[in-house]
């Protein structure tokens, strides 16, 4: 009996996986578009500087990505800022980003 309950509670840990927490997804989402962001060709991070500062978004199980809708604020070295709104999908191992609009 020792061991069936053993090997059941084995069963049953080895079925449960952490899902991370959404403010880690958030914070790597943010984290690949800032890098993507930054590593555009005409990026130069000494003249613009980007701050996310919402994301929302919704985890596409078919297309294995994140589905992103970014508030995206804007700072040029001459004074000039924006906020706008950026959509993109992200991978799952957040290493890849596709820009929507």
């Amino acid at each position: 009996m020792k061991f069936l309950c053993t090997i059941s509670i084995l069963f049953v840990l080895a079925a449960c996986t952490a899902n991370p927490a959404p403010e880690d997804i958030n914070g790597k989402l943010k984290s690949a578009m800032t890098n993507y962001l930054y590593k555009d060709k005409n990026a130069d991070s000494s003249q613009v500087k980007y701050k996310i500062e919402k994301v929302v978004y919704y985890h596409d199980l078919i297309r294995k990505n994140y589905v992103c809708d970014f508030d995206v604020s804007m700072k040029l070295n001459n004074g000039f800022d924006t906020t706008g709104s950026m959509h993109a999908f992200i991978s799952e191992d957040f290493t890849k980003v596709e820009r929507g609009f």
